[in-house]
């Protein structure tokens, strides 16, 4: 795999992890080569030896979503929300799980007790259709209260998914060894956490769960960049501050005077780089900005 360059190909269409593996066979060249069918497979076609066997493919849609992730990465990454559901049957893991969501750049944001009781919340976090997994899962919610985490950080979603591994704490083993599901799962219906986001259900119960946060005030604060950054590269910087949730309410581009320059850095007044600083931030113009930072536009 590291002789020679390969060509990364993201393929879309329904179902298109399951397709792409039946178009490519199997993962013998000599197995592939001897399916029969109307078109040829690939690898029968282009491979040699099992491990000379010309394609890759992602096996799941968990795998395609890391590999998709680690190929083509997301260029501008935008600040998203997502709820953390631990299960009753997982409370002892909440403090070890707190840390794992903090060391992966997580921000919690908030936590609440809660009881998952009704049909539609039992719904919504079912990942089987079979009814013997049902009942478990019912068996497994109503036993005792869960507790939520309200996660905040960039690209979220994926990254949540990622770190849980795969619902069955089996395949999670297998592909995603060192995620939560795997090393403290037991079960689909006791796979220790449920991600909610990316669907209107989860705006609606992270103000469910959270209306005290969702109820803040937004905040303002005061931002400069500063001469020579200014010039070169303001845009840029706006699209980053924009990607980590803040609204830019007012902005403008001035040249500080150094009463301006004195009466924002006080406080460094009499150190050894004070003049130093004035000279530089009256040496070219800045771009002054008060920028907003609101929960709920973050949820949009």
């Amino acid at each position: 795999m590291v002789s020679g360059p390969c060509i990364a190909l993201q393929l879309d269409r329904d179902d298109a992890v399951e397709h792409w593996k039946v178009v490519m066979g199997p993962m013998d060249p000599a197995k592939a080569k001897a399916v029969a069918g109307p078109k040829p497979l690939l690898r029968g076609v282009y491979g040699t030896t099992p491990v000379r066997n010309a394609f890759y493919g992602s096996e799941t849609k968990l795998c395609a979503l890391r590999d998709r992730l680690l190929l083509f990465p997301t260029a501008s990454p935008v600040l998203q929300q997502a709820l953390a559901i631990v299960k009753p049957t997982a409370l002892n893991y909440v403090d070890a799980l707190s840390v794992r969501f903090e060391r992966e750049g997580f921000f919690l944001m908030d936590r609440a007790q809660i009881a998952i009781e009704s049909d539609e919340e039992l719904l919504l976090m079912a990942e089987s259709n079979d009814p013997a997994y049902d009942s478990e899962l019912k068996l497994a919610m109503t036993t005792g209260t869960s507790v939520v985490f309200l996660l905040e950080g960039l690209d979220i979603a994926a990254k949540l998914e990622l770190l849980l591994g795969s619902a069955d704490p089996v395949e999670a083993q297998v592909y995603f060894p060192t995620s939560i599901r795997a090393e403290m799962g037991v079960s689909l219906a006791h796979n220790v956490v449920f991600p909610l986001h990316s669907v209107p259900a989860a705006h609606k119960y992270m103000q469910k769960w959270f209306p005290a946060f969702f109820a803040l005030e937004p905040e303002q604060t005061l931002a400069i960049i500063k001469p020579g950054t200014a010039n070169l590269h303001a845009l840029a910087i706006q699209n980053i501050i924009l990607a980590h949730g803040f609204r830019i309410a007012r902005q403008s581009r001035r040249l500080f005077s150094r009463e301006d320059a004195m009466e924002f850095y006080a406080e460094h007044k009499g150190k050894a780089f004070y003049d130093k600083l004035m000279a530089y931030m009256t040496s070219g113009v800045v771009v002054v900005m008060v920028r907003t930072y609101d929960s709920l536009t973050r949820l949009l």
